[in-house]
């Protein structure tokens, strides 16, 4: 059954997702015209990358201490409390932590996570 807690992770990352579309639209470096458009080139990585983030959260609701303990790692040393605030909040920044993990993990690793960015411009 889905929980409230997924709810709002995903509520959270639709947000996100949204937003990145929208800054895109805005930008002049793409020919990217509507939100519809930059969704139609790029889901596949947004699966990807929604898939990723739900794998922590899933980590993290079934195992709230050790998802601490890995945010331990990078010096943050506390338990962070689980609650429709925390897991929207958590979704919406989650695919940012995704491009930071991505960056240290995949420079050692070359590992692809791919950016969540239209191409340029013709």
């Amino acid at each position: 059954m889905l929980s409230w807690f997924w709810i709002s992770f995903f509520v959270g990352q639709v947000i996100h997702v949204l937003l990145q579309a929208e800054a895109s639209v805005r930008a002049s470096s793409n020919g990217i015209e509507t939100v519809r458009h930059w969704l139609s080139v790029m889901w596949i990585p947004v699966i990807g990358r929604v898939f990723l983030c739900s794998v922590a959260m899933a980590l993290w609701l079934e195992s709230p201490a050790l998802f601490s303990k890995g945010l331990a790692v990078i010096a943050i040393n506390f338990l962070i409390p689980m609650n429709y605030a925390t897991t929207a909040l958590f979704g919406y920044v989650s695919d940012s932590f995704l491009d930071k993990l991505g960056a240290i993990i995949g420079g050692r690793l070359n590992v692809d996570i791919p950016k969540v960015v239209p191409p340029p411009r013709p």
